[in-house]
């Protein structure tokens, strides 16, 4: 089958009311990155209502562009469901495509729903460009959800003019409480590097949370850590609550925000220039009613405007992170002030490229000492290769791909990160070994279903020739890593060569919502 096959049957899978089976063919398709955008454009021109509002907010994850823009602009000013233009305006915001400003100001102009007006707003106020601004200084409100929303969304322009510094107090911060977000599945590799930068004895208090040790000085894991995804302040714990009950739940989280120590003292550890600090209200699990959330935000403004701390979802310093769960309740602040410039060199990407936090981390479990040499036989745009290279100055790295722009991708971003002495990158297909060097070590993100129309046809083929490959230029005691969200294919292929390859580990990480396996390989010699 066809990858243009596989995008038609998943576009139609978004014609479903089982929102588990549509979530999994959304999940796909993005995926597929850039490949699925005109099957996506198509069924929001042509599709059934669901398959128009599945295909409208798909299509805003993807980087601005006229195959992007152009037909969320078309739903917004002929889609008959209102839901549709509402979920085509969020996505036009996400894209920040400046050139849709006009669109979505002549869509607020003659729109009559609503409660899609405030989305229309709100995107606006996502571009937040000067054409923007002006927009929405035009714009008449005329309900309570409108005003909120203008209100935002000014805020966000206001908050792209102008600089503002804000910065750790360092003696105060290290009396604060630090968890590190690591991708689940992966917590090993983040408390080694923890421990190899001189952290201290972190602990894992659950899947994808460590805790650091007391007086950890904040500068040394943003941007000293490459395996973590974020960082949180443990601010205060209390019962569980209600989240059905607004007045009750409002009620609760006034109380921790209230006790919470961290809030209190918040201009002892963050100095803030120009007034008050900023903060954003988020919640999790995510879907509850919006009756409860504006209960819950009314509740934390009052309690907050004591702390000098001001309520600005566009424009702010820190997130305040309420976690709901059925034993407990717990409030934390995530630092969104701190500069994270860790994988600036990801200047080009391609479909389905790993996650940088999870290539930094794989790498690291996968080194061996004294490698020389190390070889992704698909490389994508070169982030397992530039994460390895980061952990090494001395070893050599060589990349392979088929896809031409993948292979652009990878060398840009190599140069970007410094490290051309180091890495060199060819095209060629992983399957002929011809290609292949003889390494201490193989890396490989293998495309799971839908990168590339030739290996598509025949993935079985390609993972077979991999494994082949590995056992014929690994070098002995070398290792292996193989990445793959097609797990049962993966391990189809690894059974039929059990003995020729010996799975020393098998991880199941959770990245981008989609659990991905990952395999640890030795050669059988």
């Amino acid at each position: 089958m066809t990858a243009r096959r596989n995008l038609a049957d998943l576009v139609a899978g978004l014609e479903t009311e089982d929102l588990q089976a549509q979530k999994r063919a959304g999940e796909m398709l993005l995926a597929a990155g850039v490949a699925a955008v005109p099957s996506l454009a198509q069924a929001l021109r042509t599709g059934p209502p669901a398959s128009r509002k599945a295909a409208a907010y798909l299509l805003g994850a993807f980087h601005s562009s006229d195959a992007v823009v152009a037909p969320l602009g078309r739903a917004l000013a002929v889609d008959p469901e209102p839901k549709v233009r509402k979920n085509a305006a969020v996505a036009l915001g996400k894209t920040g495509a400046v050139t849709a400003v006009p669109t979505l100001a002549a869509a607020l102009a003659r729109e009559g729903v609503s409660w899609v007006r405030p989305s229309l707003i709100l995107a606006l106020g996502a571009i937040a460009d000067e054409a923007a601004a002006a927009a929405l200084d035009q714009v008449q409100v005329t309900t309570d959800l409108e005003k909120e929303a203008l209100r935002k969304a000014l805020d966000r322009c206001s908050a792209q003019r102008r600089t503002r510094r804000v910065a750790w107090r360092v003696d105060g911060a290290r009396q604060l409480r630090f968890l590190l977000t690591v991708p689940p599945g992966l917590e090993r590799a983040a408390l080694l590097e923890a421990a190899e930068r001189g952290l201290g004895r972190c602990e894992q208090v659950e899947a994808g949370r460590l805790r650091c040790p007391p007086g950890t000085d904040p500068h040394q894991l943003i941007p000293g850590l490459r395996c973590i995804t974020g960082l949180l302040i443990e601010a205060a714990s209390g019962p569980p609550m209600d989240l059905a009950n607004p007045t009750e739940s409002a009620a609760a989280l006034a109380a921790l925000v209230t006790e919470s120590v961290p809030l209190q003292h918040i201009r002892q550890w963050l100095a803030a220039e120009a007034g008050a600090v900023k903060y954003r209200l988020v919640v999790t699990p995510k879907g509850i009613r919006r009756e409860t959330f504006r209960a819950l935000l009314s509740a934390v403004r009052e309690r907050c405007a004591s702390f000098d701390l001001v309520d600005s979802p566009s424009g702010y310093d820190i997130q305040l992170v309420l976690r709901a769960e059925a034993g407990s309740s717990i409030l934390f602040i995530r630092p969104s002030f701190v500069a994270d410039t860790r994988f600036a060199y990801r200047h080009r990407d391609v479909g389905a490229a790993i996650n940088p936090v999870v290539a930094a981390c794989l790498v690291r479990l996968v080194r061996s000492p004294g490698s020389q040499m190390v070889f992704d036989p698909t490389c994508g745009s070169g982030t397992l290769l530039i994460e390895r290279g980061f952990l090494d100055g001395q070893v050599q790295l060589g990349g392979l791909d088929v896809s031409r722009t993948a292979v652009g991708a990878a060398r840009r971003n190599v140069h970007a990160a410094g490290l051309t002495s180091q890495i060199a990158i060819n095209a060629g297909n992983a399957v002929d070994g011809d290609h292949w060097p003889r390494c201490d070590e193989v890396l490989a993100n293998l495309p799971f279903g839908l990168r590339s129309r030739r290996r598509d046809r025949s993935l079985p083929q390609l993972y077979g020739a991999v494994i082949q490959n590995i056992t014929r230029y690994l070098e002995p005691g070398g290792q292996a890593l193989l990445y793959t969200a097609n797990r049962k294919l993966l391990g189809q292929c690894l059974v039929q060569r059990r003995r020729q390859v010996a799975v020393k580990e098998r991880l199941l990480v959770q990245s981008g919502g989609v659990n991905v396996g990952a395999w640890i390989l030795t050669v059988a010699r």
